[in-house]
C-alpha cells in the first residue's frame, strides 16, 4: 500500500506538472510473455542448478539458483551459501560439503501464495536471474510501459492486467496478487514495477470511478465526505481531476 501511494503522489514533476496519461499507443517489435509451467515430477531434477518452490495449493515449481538469489526470503530461508552459483549456473564448490560431490535438494514452501500467481514470480525471476531489472523512473511522466522494458510491458499486460490497449484495466486482482507475493518473498524490483503500474490504473481516475473499479462501497455521508476533503490536503478532488 505504502508503495502505491508512493507512486500516486510521486507523478508529477518538481515543478508540478502532471505526468502523461498513462496509456500508449504501443509501437515497436511485439514481446510475447509466458508463465512459468508447474513442474510435473521432481524425477530427473538437476539440483545443481534448481531449488524447488512449492506454493500455498501444493503445485511446485522449478527455479534456477542463481534466479532464487534474486529473493530475500530465499536467501534467508536456504541460505546464502546454498544458492552460490557459477557463471554455468551450477553449485560453486565452495557451497557444497567438505569432502562431498552431493548437492543438497533444496523444496521451500512459499506460504500465501497461490501457483496463479506463483508462476509469474518464477518468470519475472529467472527472466531477471543473468541481468538487473531496468529502473522504473520516478516520476513517473508517461505510460508505464513507455517506461519500463518491453518485457516488462509484456509481463505486466498480457496476464496480470486486462483491457489494458483499451483504457479500462478492469481485472487487475493478478497483478496486485503478484505484488503482494513479491513484498513476502523480498523483491524490490519486481515491487516498484507492479506498484507503478497499480498506480497508474488509479492515478487518473475520479473517485467514483475509483470505487466502481475496486467494488469499494460509499458509507461516507456528504457532510463526511466535505471533512474528509477539507481536512485532507491530497484528498481534494481536484488534485485527483488534473492528471
Amino acid at each position: 500500500t505504502v508503495s502505491v501511494l508512493y507512486w500516486c503522489l510521486t507523478s508529477r514533476a518538481a515543478d508540478g506538472t502532471p505526468a502523461m496519461p498513462l496509456r500508449s499507443a504501443g509501437t515497436g517489435d511485439v514481446v510475447t510473455y509466458h508463465a512459468a509451467a508447474p513442474l510435473p515430477s521432481r524425477t530427473g531434477l538437476d539440483w545443481s542448478h534448481f531449488v524447488v518452490v512449492v506454493a500455498h495449493d501444493s503445485a511446485e515449481f522449478r527455479l534456477s539458483r542463481k534466479a532464487a538469489r534474486l529473493s530475500t526470503y530465499l536467501r534467508e530461508a536456504v541460505g546464502d551459501e546454498q544458492l552460490q552459483v557459477g557463471d554455468d549456473g551450477d553449485v560453486t564448490s565452495a557451497a557444497l560439503p567438505t569432502g562431498s560431490l552431493a548437492v543438497e535438494a533444496i523444496v521451500v514452501p512459499i506460504p500465501h501464495v497461490r501457483a496463479d500467481t506463483l508462476r509469474h514470480v518464477v518468470a519475472y525471476l529467472e527472466h531477471y536471474r543473468t541481468r538487473a531489472p531496468r529502473p522504473v523512473p520516478k516520476p513517473l511522466r508517461g505510460p508505464v510501459e513507455d517506461a519500463v522494458d518491453k518485457w516488462d510491458a509484456a509481463f505486466l499486460f498480457t496476464d496480470l492486467v486486462s483491457d489494458h490497449d483499451l483504457g479500462v484495466d478492469q481485472e487487475h486482482d493478478a497483478l496486485v496478487d503478484v505484488l503482494m507475493a513479491a513484498g513476502f518473498l523480498g523483491i524490490e524490483p519486481l515491487v516498484e514495477l507492479c506498484s507503478a503500474a497499480l498506480a497508474s490504473i488509479i492515478r487518473p481516475r475520479s473517485v467514483d470511478e475509483l470505487r466502481d473499479l475496486f467494488d469499494i462501497e460509499n458509507d461516507l455521508s456528504e457532510e463526511e465526505e466535505a471533512r474528509l476533503v477539507r481536512d485532507t490536503v491530497w484528498g481534494e478532488p481536484t488534485g485527483m481531476d488534473e492528471f
